[in-house]
């Protein structure tokens, strides 16, 4: 075969061994090599310099690096992603050069973002719309492309050119119109169907979400088809945290909620019909605090953190499996029925609202200062509820208002309370037999042979370690009850409880079978019908034949 064949290139030809002359070719490449490494060094260098000349970089209390625009001195922006650092340089590069920047010095440059701004000695708090400065002022995000921010303590409200502390923004993140002070709420009542008392229960839930540091009860707007819950909630929401995705369906699981919470400062379910027990969980961690770790991606050590406190509103006609620990939490807000004549169109309660926002936003700050400063002087209720910090808000807010939003929400929970004791037929057989008992003690294993029935229903702890965790969880909506559970200390049996019956005021029990006579009974009546009848044949049964 001729050599002419395959030219140049023959793959017959012997490799060159190490070390030879590689010949003019390979000196080409590696030449070409080395200019595209330089171009690419080029272009890193570049990209860091522009990152230099424009942002400062702070790191947050879990170690993640941001860039601080020196434009917008607010505003922290995660260094990937196009709303971060990566697509600011992406955009200046371009505007400089006429060209894209190439990935790989894109990738490059926030690795060295990321090593120098993780050598930050002092952690920042970085912020999602709400957030405090050290001195205690409350500052809220506008969202706006200037950065301006609301700043408020008990002396009144601003609006500053630029917030004092750090916050974070993504897609969801609506601009806020700049508030007006000495506005009233009387227009935005108008849009909401609910009478007086559940109005102003609206109004002191919105207060507290403007408060990061202070857990916000779960808001429930309920009511029958009709009663316009969902735009109801949208426009609660969109006053205090406009978002682009105000209302969400329920998740699938914690993973996605994690993601919705990490976005949103106040979160909105719409038309939560059923809670599983993993999310009443979740719900209660969301409102007290919860963190999620995770692996970091292409990582075998390094881990992801995100904490999270956050304000949540649902609606639902009404919710079944809420558990004693969200109950607890429960701010339930009852809806009117809107009859047909009064029904109005989406585009023209979105207009209204547009127009009463700023109105709006700014009534419900100059109330808020008026609730700091009753909180430096008033002495605190007696008895507060759970969410207590909360419950102190509200009776700050009825103190200048002369409402009762206090006694309103401790309804509210007592009723969710008694909702959950009703759908729990543990709960129901456990207060039957501590009426019976009056006082007991034993343990879990004890207490459950006691009052299981002979065919127990799906929903009954199949053990004495379910039991417990039952008596645990139940507790606190069986005070409502007049039961009493009380942990004991644990014996070689096994763990120990105390139940005890107080029976509530005004309240009667049938002599025989110790349940609740009827308020409508005489004080001379002293058993039930059927009670006295089964003593009667009773003793008709024992009475010897003459």
């Amino acid at each position: 075969m001729s050599d002419t064949f395959y030219g140049e290139n023959n793959p017959f030809d012997p490799v060159p061994e190490p070390g030879n002359d590689p010949g003019p070719a390979a000196e080409s490449d590696d030449t070409e090599g080395k200019n595209s490494a330089a171009r690419q060094d080029s272009q890193t260098a570049r990209l860091l310099a522009l990152a230099e000349e424009r942002f400062t970089l702070i790191k947050d209390t879990v170690g993640d690096v941001y860039g601080v625009d020196r434009d917008r001195p607010g505003i922290a922006l995660p260094l990937d992603g196009k709303n971060g650092v990566a697509g600011e340089l992406r955009r200046l590069y371009y505007d400089e050069t006429n060209r894209a920047a190439p990935a790989t010095a894109i990738a490059d440059t926030l690795s060295n973002l990321d090593a120098k701004g993780t050598r930050c000695e002092t952690p920042t708090p970085i912020y999602l719309r709400f957030g405090q400065t050290a001195g205690g002022k409350r500052v809220i995000d506008l969202g706006t492309d200037d950065g301006a921010a609301i700043v408020l303590d008990s002396s009144g409200w601003q609006v500053a050119a630029s917030s004092p502390v750090f916050f974070r923004r993504n897609k969801a993140t609506n601009p806020m119109p700049r508030p007006i002070s000495g506005g009233s709420l009387d227009r935005f009542r108008a849009l909401i169907n609910t009478d007086d008392d559940g109005f102003r229960l609206l109004v002191a839930w919105m207060l507290v979400a403007l408060c990061d540091d202070v857990q916000s009860p779960i808001l429930c707007l309920i009511g029958q088809q009709g009663s316009a819950k969902t735009s109801c909630l949208r426009s609660v929401i969109g006053v205090v945290a406009p978002s682009g995705a105000p209302l969400t369906s329920p998740p699938r699981d914690e993973d996605s909620w994690s993601l919705t919470a990490n976005a949103s400062p106040v979160i909105g379910i719409d038309n939560l019909s059923t809670v599983p027990l993993w999310f009443s969980d979740v719900l209660a961690r969301t409102v007290s605090g919860d963190a999620v770790i995770k692996r970091a991606l292409y990582s075998n050590q390094d881990i992801t953190i995100t904490s999270y406190r956050r304000a949540v509103a649902i609606t639902s006609i009404s919710p079944e499996g809420l558990r004693a620990d969200v109950a607890d939490r429960l701010c339930t807000v009852e809806l009117n029925v809107i009859p047909k004549s009064g029904r109005r169109l989406d585009r023209e309660l979105a207009a209204e609202f547009r127009e009463i926002h700023a109105e709006t936003l700014g009534a419900l700050l100059d109330l808020l200062v008026q609730v700091e400063r009753a909180l430096e002087t008033i002495t605190p209720p007696t008895e507060l509820p759970r969410l207590a910090d909360a419950g102190l808000m509200l009776h700050a807010l009825d103190y200048v208002t002369g409402w009762d939003t206090l006694g309103s929400f401790i309804e509210s929970q007592d009723n969710a309370a008694e909702d959950v004791l009703d759908a729990d037929v543990f709960a129901a057989a456990l207060i039957a037999f501590a009426r019976e008992r009056g006082v007991w003690e034993g343990t879990a294993s004890e207490v459950l042979r006691a009052i299981s029935p002979e065919r127990p229903p799906r929903a009954w702890p199949r053990n004495a370690q379910a039991a417990g965790a039952r008596l645990q969880r139940l507790a606190p909506p069986l005070v409502q009850a007049g039961v009493h559970v009380e942990q004991r200390e644990r014996t070689m049996h096994g763990r120990g409880w105390r139940i005890t019956y107080t029976p509530q005021p005004g309240e009667r029990l049938c002599e025989v079978c110790r349940q609740p006579l009827h308020e409508s009974l005489p004080d001379s009546i002293t058993v039930h019908a059927t009670c006295a009848e089964s003593v009667e044949e009773h003793t008709n049964e024992s009475e010897p034949l003459l």
